[in-house]
């Protein structure tokens, strides 16, 4: 097969890779990205007012609640990360995302009988926020590395935006939900948690597939022509015509281990 060199992609060939040629990937991309966005800034940006409103903590106050809370945010991602290339990035994606919805339905339910303080309430969430920022992070990392290099910023642009129109909504929702009652708080809870089971479910289904979604290996998005038992990358340096095609010729064989690296270089 034949890759040709082009300036830039467009909209029309990201919209095609996305919705054709790799609509599972997609599906988890957004999937990931709206569940962490949703859940998120639901927590985060409403927490001074359940801490005001449930806990009468003054609003001076507000900060010291917040720095455990950051803690537990960054420490997530610098402890676990070792655990996302040892014991692999897809089963710890789908543990830490099922472990941090777990974590919210029962911290909601607590919050709901009365059972926290401010404090324990901040621990609470600091802890679910240890394992879903560990998970959020190499969801971002993984879904702006499962397309054709080609096209993979403005993946991960569009994902983004859809993400975070979910990320608007939370915010407004669960204010709506605190300003009634601490069950409908605890509701609100209980939809986050879900949110984070559906981003567990959709990682599983895809570490269920041996070859499949994320370990296929994906054909860069300028390709033309078909492919045959060998491969052959030609490409034109666009800033320098007097230098001749690149060709590369390697058996599909050893495709895997190489792919990034032979496209890197042809284009370099």
């Amino acid at each position: 097969m034949t890759v040709h060199t082009r300036s830039h992609a467009t909209l029309g060939t990201v919209a095609r890779q996305l919705l054709h040629v790799y609509p599972r990937r997609t599906a988890l991309g957004i999937v990931l990205l709206t569940t962490q966005s949703f859940t998120y800034n639901a927590i985060s940006f409403t927490y001074p007012f359940v801490l005001t409103k449930f806990y009468d903590v003054p609003v001076s106050n507000i900060g010291f609640y917040i720095l455990p809370f950051a803690l537990g945010n960054f420490l997530g991602p610098l402890v676990l990360g070792r655990y996302f290339d040892t014991v692999g990035r897809k089963p710890m994606i789908s543990f830490t995302y099922a472990l941090a919805g777990c974590l919210l339905a029962v911290t909601g339910y607590l919050f709901w009988q009365g059972a926290f303080t401010s404090i324990t309430q901040t621990l609470a969430w600091s802890a679910i926020f240890f394992f879903a920022s560990a998970g959020a992070s190499a969801a971002y990392l993984t879904v702006s590395e499962i397309f054709p290099l080609e096209i993979r910023a403005m993946a991960i642009a569009s994902f983004f935006v859809v993400a975070q129109g979910a990320g608007i909504v939370a915010p407004w929702l669960y204010g709506k939900l605190i300003e009634t009652s601490a069950q409908s708080v605890f509701y609100g809870y209980l939809l986050g948690a879900g949110d984070d089971a559906r981003g567990r479910d959709r990682g599983t289904v895809v570490r269920r597939q041996r070859r499949g979604a994320v370990a296929r290996i994906h054909r860069p998005a300028t390709l033309g022509g078909e492919a045959t038992g060998r491969l052959v990358l030609q490409s034109v340096r666009a800033d320098n015509p007097d230098i001749a095609p690149t060709v590369t010729r390697c058996c599909f064989g050893q495709i895997r281990a190489g792919r990034d690296a032979i496209v890197q270089k042809i284009w370099s």
